[in-house]
């Protein structure tokens, strides 16, 4: 299955989408519809609690181990639209890539201005209030607040007095940090010397340094990925005394669909981040689902430091037509 599936919205979804301020509706649940197109599966009316209409967003998730997207009006964060990206753990194989790859199709649909945040979830734990509301209020928005979120905001503001500054990455809709270490990390990119290998890990959407190794040859860089989980990583390499980096996305398979989800999310926006505000210039990028194929030729070719012009040519000299074999004698 392709890495990202454009789907047509259904006419219901259309329909809901023109002027959903003014409609009676607290969330639209959106199902995929015979692989082809976005449609409005369930709705839940607003009351005066958005918690209660949250937990009644909850259940109609819980009732269907199928994936589904949810749009979440909420009128007192600029009439913008919460989106939910539901794919629980229970869901087959084909549905979770299904919804995966199909999730930017419908951000696309819906307009990215009318997004405020994304919030993803694949368990009952994660699919709850608090996790949802933690998400929606992260610093980055300044929409007025709910007097419920500003008495959950002081408390956590309380607990958090110490915590370090993280610099905001908003991205597809998801409201991404990047701590003070990966900031350190990036910056080390414009003079890190060379064999040296950063690599970077999503957490609880901040972005964090997770290793910085010294001295790696470019054949053991593989050997530094998750086996299961995604990783951003950079390796530096020099031609002509010119530092050059590479940027390697490896992205298991095996990984869950929450991860590869949010790391794909977050991907172009973290190097444009990296590029333009840094200024480090990336000289190639490699990307795979398995990082056996982090090779040292690989990587060398991604940064134009061998030839592959005599390679090629002799490649294609082996895989000539061979003169067909006469008939054997009856």
């Amino acid at each position: 299955m392709s890495s990202s599936v454009d789907l047509k919205p259904a006419e219901n979804l259309t329909q809901y989408l023109e002027n959903y301020f003014e409609k009676p509706i607290r969330a639209a649940v959106i199902r995929i519809s015979n692989e082809s197109s976005f449609e409005v599966s369930d709705t839940v009316d607003k009351s005066s609690s958005f918690e209660s209409d949250f937990e009644k967003i909850r259940q109609v998730l819980l009732a269907s181990s199928e994936p589904a997207f949810v749009l979440v009006h909420d009128q007192n964060r600029n009439d913008l639209l919460q989106f939910i990206s539901y794919v629980p753990e229970s869901a087959n194989v084909r549905n979770k890539m299904l919804y995966a790859s199909s999730r930017s199709g419908l951000i696309r649909i819906v307009n990215m201005s009318k997004i405020d945040k994304s919030f993803f979830a694949s368990t009952t734990e994660e699919l709850s209030y608090k996790s949802f509301f933690d998400q929606i209020t992260k610093e980055t928005d300044s929409a007025p607040l709910r007097q419920d979120e500003k008495e959950r905001q002081q408390v956590d503001e309380s607990l958090q007095s110490s915590t370090s500054q993280k610099r905001s990455l908003v991205t597809g809709g998801i409201a991404m940090e990047i701590n003070d270490d990966a900031l350190e990390g990036i910056k080390k990119l414009r003079s890190v010397p060379q064999n040296t290998l950063l690599l970077f890990s999503v957490r609880d959407e901040v972005i964090c340094l997770e290793d910085e190794k010294a001295n790696i040859a470019a054949s053991d860089v593989k050997s530094f990925f998750h086996p299961s989980e995604p990783r951003f990583g950079f390796y530096s390499q020099s031609k002509d005394e010119k530092l050059k980096n590479l940027f390697i996305y490896i992205c298991p398979m095996q990984s869950s669909v929450k991860n590869r989800m949010v790391y794909s999310s977050c991907k172009l926006a973290f190097l444009n981040k990296v590029e333009e505000e840094f200024g480090v210039s990336i000289d190639g990028r490699l990307e795979s689902n398995d990082s056996a194929d982090c090779t040292e030729k690989e990587i060398f070719q991604a940064l134009g430091l061998i030839d592959t012009s005599k390679e090629s040519k002799e490649s294609n000299a082996r895989s000539g037509f061979s003169r067909p074999r006469p008939p054997r004698r009856r």
